[in-house]
Order: C-alpha cells, then sequence, then structure tokens
C-alpha cells in the first residue's frame, strides 16, 4: 500500500454511524448519526463490463481517512451531499494510521 501523509487528506467529509435495532413489535428499525467530520483522499474509479450486450459503466471510490476504531461496513459516508455504502474497509498495515474504504453510491 502507498504511504500518505496529511497533506493528501484534502476533502472533507461525513461519516455516519447506523445502529440496527428491534422496535417495540419486533420490526427493524435503523438509527443514523452523525459520527463526525474528517478528511479524505478519494480516488474515483470506474469498471465497464459488458452486461445483456450494452457497455455499462459502475463507479466506486476508494477513500482513504484516518482509522476509526468502530467503523463498520453498515456504516456510511456522505460526500459532496451523495450518500454512499462501505463496501470493503482495508487497512494499509497494523502500524498505519489510515485504512482505504471502498465506497458506492446508494442514490440513483
Amino acid at each position: 500500500m502507498m504511504a500518505y501523509n496529511p497533506g493528501q487528506l484534502d476533502t472533507m467529509i461525513t461519516v455516519l454511524s447506523v445502529t440496527p435495532s428491534r422496535g417495540t413489535q419486533g420490526q427493524k428499525k435503523v438509527t443514523t448519526a452523525v459520527y463526525g467530520k474528517v478528511f479524505a483522499h478519494l480516488e474515483p474509479v470506474t469498471d465497464e463490463m459488458v452486461a445483456d450486450d450494452n457497455l455499462e459503466a459502475s463507479t466506486t471510490m476508494s477513500v482513504t481517512i484516518y482509522k476509526i476504531p468502530a467503523l463498520t461496513t453498515r456504516w456510511k459516508l456522505l460526500i459532496k451531499g451523495v450518500t454512499y455504502e462501505i463496501d470493503h474497509i482495508d487497512p494499509q498495515d497494523r502500524l498505519s494510521n489510515y485504512c482505504t474504504l471502498t465506497v458506492k453510491t446508494i442514490e440513483k
């Protein structure tokens, strides 16, 4: 993995914590709260594929941030007004302060 310095974390994003629970009738409830605003390094990645004889493109993003110990793939990111879900959390290494998240948009 690439070594980062704090100067490369140049975009402010919002980290949203998501907590699932059960309501009084047993229904699923999801509580979303703002964990905080953090600086990140964004790298959009466009994947092209052929599906049903059409060329389709899917855009995901690699987001590098400081590690958040409680972060899970249930959490979401708000980047420039667009909500993203977290697919993968990849620590750069055990001693690094950074992790790279693979995210995709959940808005159409």
